[in-house]
């Protein structure tokens, strides 16, 4: 119950978290980001012709807790979510000079109290999970405290830039079924 309280959003969708390096988090808007823990998010419907009309919107969140930044992909449809997280990773292979089927990291936050539903019975979920993407797809087992007292546990996911994306879809999805 409580994973479903942090999850759920007014529009019905759930956001994607993830973490992405200060240093490079205004390759998102080609701006630099509010040290103060302010967003400094534009909307990527608006600001971005790539997504023009699809009600996706990205945007940087800085914490007091930690030094990387959090990424918040929030979208009216999956396919649009799906779109505008492949535009995010996208810019931060750029920005990192990593290509597309080099294999990158990026880190999914997820609320402490689903981490065990990603991980499964002796992890057959995230072996699963690993299959069907062909991500390296790794549980931590830190819990990180953001302001408001929400907890989250990273979720690193390692590959090309499809099998990332597959990922991220996948810990995304057995997120939604525990709101269902």
């Amino acid at each position: 119950m409580a994973a479903k309280a942090a999850l759920e959003e007014a529009a019905g969708r759930v956001p994607w978290h993830g973490l992405i390096p200060a240093d490079i988090a205004g390759c998102l808007y080609d701006q630099a980001c509010d040290d103060r823990g302010g967003k400094c998010g534009l909307s990527l419907d608006s600001a971005d012709n790539a997504f023009a009309g699809t009600g996706a919107s990205v945007n940087i969140v800085a914490t007091a807790t930690l030094s990387d930044r959090i990424v918040c992909i929030s979208a009216c449809s999956a396919e649009a979510q799906r779109a505008a997280c492949r535009e995010v990773l996208s810019r931060l292979r750029r920005a990192l000079g990593a290509t597309d089927a080099e294999a990158a990291l990026f880190v999914v936050l997820v609320p402490a109290s689903a981490a065990g539903a990603v991980v499964g019975t002796r992890g057959q979920c995230v072996q699963s999970l690993c299959a069907a993407s062909g991500a390296r797809i790794d549980v931590g087992r830190e819990i990180i405290e953001i302001e408001g007292g929400f907890h989250a546990q990273p979720v690193s996911i390692q590959g090309s830039m499809d099998q990332v994306l597959s990922g991220v879809e996948g810990v995304h999805e057995v997120l939604k079924k525990l709101l269902e």
